[in-house]
Formats: C-alpha cells, structure tokens, sequence
C-alpha cells in the first residue's frame, strides 16, 4: 500500500461537506476527492469501523482493476464501504463477485437490460454502467479489512466522453430520469448488507448462483495477461470465484487478468 502524505488529510476534508449515518453506515461525503478508497484506506488504518464509507461527488484520480483509469466527472456515484469479513486471504476472490452481485440486484429493480461480466462490471445493453474495485489490507492469514470501491455512472450531463469510451459505457438516464443520491445510498446497503452478511452466515453457494445467472455465458471473450491472449466462452465461476473458460485449449481457469468482451 502506498505511503499517505502527510498533508492527505487536510487536502481530502477541505472538500469535505458532511458526514452522517445511516443504518449503522458512517458516511463521510466529499465534494472532490482523488480516489474515494484511498481516502477510505486512510481512515482504515487509523481505526474506522466496518461500515464506514466515503462517497465523491468527482474523483479526479478514479482507478479500476489493473491500475486503469476510472472517468469520474461530476454527476455520478463514487462510493467506497469499509467491510471487514472473517476470512482467509484465499477467499478474497469470492468478494468481488459477492459486491457486484448486490449492486447489480439493486440496479435491476430498475428495469433494463443489465447483466455481470467477471470479475466486477455491471453492464447495461452490453455497455458498462458500473464497476467494483476492491482493496484488502492482509497480513499473513488475516484479512484486516477490505475496501469496496463502487463507481456508478448516472449521467454524464454537460461532460463529453472521451472518444474511446462512448461506445463501451452507459448511464442509468439512459433508462431512468431523477436520481435521488441519499436514496440510492440507503439501498445500495440494503442490498449490499444483506449479501454479504449471508456470505459469513456461508452462503456462497446461493450467490454464486444468483451471480451466474445474471451473467452472459455466451459471448466470446478474450482472456489477456501480460503478452498472452485467448479467445473463449466463460463456462462457470470455480468454487473460489474465479472464471472458467473454455478455449479451443481446453478449459482454464481464470484467477486474475484481463476479460475483454468480443461484440
């Protein structure tokens, strides 16, 4: 984990505008930030509960997996939860499966065509929507805490998309018109409460379900890491949560790495 400045704190609560609770969920709101869980990492090492979250209005050093970039202009969600689940670091795989799901069930009582794509995107007629990034501070076989980085695009108002992305994202204006932020924040932690305490009452078996048969099991895919890179059709998620895939290789299993859709 990289070292906080020391000035980190008084850049981030410059910004911030309140903090409140809601259902046992400490929530610090922030006008602008960086990156809402290096925030939420920094309260985390200095003690902050489960449950305590961080939500940006803009974050302007927004991150997906693999250290890319996450355009975060104003208008959508940028909301981090500190969980802290009593698990081994092996299972750490299961958590982002268990997140997206939650998130993807809220997003579906909306209507829309929405569907998973491994490890952790929320897709809206095949455009992503919304992600999951999560961070975990382990030591040996202790999970310290985990960092669930949520990021919803709502509505991209008056801020043109890059050119490489209008083709590949999606907001939810697309289908719903009003967007109160407090109330998509009560239940996102309804949603993401109940999964994931269900998941310590070990109920992984029933997500895993749930989650695949949101998925798109029959798209053709390809699997990227490092200079390596195979087409195939994602079959099953393993016991651990990661990807099954079927290649004209033969089936593999995918722990981590690039999935990139082939529409």
């Amino acid at each position: 984990m990289k070292a906080i400045p020391d000035n980190f704190q008084l850049l981030t609560f410059n910004f911030q505008l309140s903090t409140f609770n809601l259902i046992n969920m400490i929530i610090h709101r922030y006008k602008s930030v960086t990156s809402t869980n290096d925030v939420l990492k920094g309260m985390a090492e200095k003690g902050a509960p489960e449950w305590t979250a961080v939500v940006a209005e803009q974050q302007t050093g927004g991150r997906g997996r693999e250290g890319r970039s996450w355009y975060s202009p104003p208008g959508s969600l940028y909301l981090s939860v500190l969980l802290k689940p009593a698990i081994l670091p092996m299972e750490l795989q299961r958590m982002p499966v268990i997140v997206s799901y939650a998130l993807a069930e809220f997003l579906m009582q909306e209507g829309g065509d929405f569907s998973l794509k491994w490890p952790n995107d929320i897709l809206l007629n095949r455009r992503k929507v919304a992600g999951v990034l999560l961070e975990a501070r382990t030591q040996g076989e202790d999970v310290h805490y985990i960092v669930a980085g949520i990021g919803i695009n709502i509505s991209f108002g008056q801020n043109s998309l890059p050119a490489d992305l209008r083709d590949r994202v999606a907001a939810l204006e697309e289908i719903i018109g009003d967007w109160s932020i407090d109330s998509m924040l009560k239940r996102i932690h309804s949603s993401l409460k109940i999964h994931y305490c269900s998941f310590r009452d070990e109920a992984w078996e029933n997500i895993r379900e749930k989650w695949s048969s949101y998925a798109d099991w029959n798209t053709l895919v390809f699997f990227r890491k490092g200079s390596r890179e195979v087409a195939g059709y994602p079959q099953s998620l393993s016991d651990d949560g990661s990807l099954i895939l079927r290649t004209s290789e033969g089936v593999i299993v995918v722990h981590s790495g690039d999935i990139i859709t082939g529409y």
